[in-house]
């Protein structure tokens, strides 16, 4: 505990001059900073909030698209291991809530792909004959899911 209450030093952009306090103060500090921001973002508007999410949104993809395969990979184990963490210290109702709603999410789109009708013959004035199985293939929703999935991004409707 002598370690916590050691002085550290850190350069403050306050007049060029370094600042000195104990780690219990900058915790304190910290704490009450993220309480203030917290309360300012609570109080945002709709479009203030929206347009705050929109930057720090395109800040991170600027950052993530300058970022190398080593960090890339590195950022995503960390996440992963954060993740898990998370997951693990979950109570079991949290838990059960998560499985169903990734249950949800899962038939809803199955539902989604399900719900299509045949597809009309590009060349409906040709006499070829489509076998029954292939009547239902539908290529433009597999190719938007792959592109989402690639871009993990949604993408509207044509």
């Amino acid at each position: 505990m002598a370690e916590s209450n050691e002085l550290f030093k850190a350069s403050l952009p306050m007049q060029g001059r370094q600042c000195t306090e104990s780690l219990d103060k900058r915790k304190e500090r910290q704490e009450k900073n993220a309480q203030a921001m917290a309360a300012r973002r609570s109080a945002a508007s709709f479009e203030n909030r929206t347009e705050r999410q929109d930057k720090d949104a395109q800040a991170k993809a600027a950052s993530r698209s300058a970022e190398s395969p080593e960090k890339k990979k590195e950022r995503q184990e960390k996440n992963a291991q954060a993740m898990a963490a998370s997951r693990s210290a979950q109570s079991p109702e949290k838990k059960k809530e998560r499985q169903e709603k990734d249950t949800r999410a899962k038939t809803n789109k199955r539902k989604k792909l399900s719900n299509q009708q045949p597809i009309e013959s590009v060349h409906s004035d040709s006499n070829v004959d489509v076998p029954k199985n292939f009547q239902f293939v539908e290529t433009t929703e597999s190719l938007k899911s792959a592109f989402e999935h690639l871009l993990k991004t949604k993408i509207g409707e044509d």
